[in-house]
C-alpha cells in the first residue's frame, strides 16, 4: 500500500509529496493478520490525508501543515453535521427557534474566532503580493471587492468542508 500511495502522489500530485511523508508513517503500524485478507483501518488515514491534502491547495504552505487549522476544520466540519442532525428532526418553520437550545452558537463563534486568529495574518499577507495566487485563500484575497477576514474564513471553512467531505463520502461509498 505504502509503495503504491508513494506512486500515486509523486505521479498525480507532486507538490503534495510532503503529505505523503507525513502520512505514510502510520503504514508500518497495519499489522498482517493473515496473506488471503487484512482489515486496513483506513478511515482516519484517509481523512487525514483528504485534509492535509485539501489545506496544500486551499491555504498553502505552511498553513496546510499547522495543526492549529486542521483541527479548526475538523472541528467546523464536526459542528456543522453536530448542528444539522440536531435540527433535521424538527419542521423548518421551528429550527430558527430551537437553534439556541439543540445547537448554541458559542461552539460555532469559538471555531471561528480560532479560524480568524490563525488565517487573517495569511490574509494580510496575501493582500500585499503583486503577481498571481498560487491557492484557494489568495485567490478569494484578490478576487474580493472589499476584503473582509471574516467573510474569507467562512468561504474558505465552506469550500474546505464540502471538498473533504464529499471526497469522504465518495471513497466511504455512503
Amino acid at each position: 500500500m505504502a509503495v503504491e500511495l508513494d506512486h500515486a502522489m509523486e505521479a498525480f500530485l507532486a507538490d503534495c509529496t510532503s503529505e505523503n511523508e507525513k502520512f505514510s508513517r502510520l503504514c508500518p503500524n497495519i499489522v498482517l493478520h493473515n496473506l488471503d485478507y487484512t482489515e486496513v483501518p483506513a478511515y482516519g488515514y484517509v481523512y487525514s490525508m483528504v485534509l492535509a491534502v485539501t489545506s496544500r491547495v486551499f491555504v498553502g504552505l505552511p498553513l496546510a501543515h499547522e495543526k492549529a487549522w486542521l483541527d479548526t476544520v475538523s472541528a467546523y466540519l464536526a459542528e456543522v453535521v453536530a448542528i444539522g442532525n440536531a435540527l433535521r428532526p424538527w419542521p423548518r418553520a421551528l429550527r430558527p427557534l430551537l437553534r439556541p437550545f439543540l445547537a448554541p452558537r458559542h461552539r460555532m463563534d469559538t471555531i471561528i474566532k480560532n479560524a480568524l486568529k490563525i488565517l487573517t495574518p495569511a490574509i494580510k499577507q496575501r493582500q500585499s503580493f503583486t503577481n498571481g495566487q498560487d491557492d484557494l485563500l489568495g485567490f478569494l484575497v484578490e478576487t474580493s471587492e472589499v476584503v473582509d477576514p471574516k467573510a474569507i474564513i467562512l468561504k474558505l471553512l465552506v469550500l474546505t468542508s464540502a471538498a473533504v467531505s464529499s471526497i469522504l463520502i465518495t471513497m466511504n461509498g455512503k
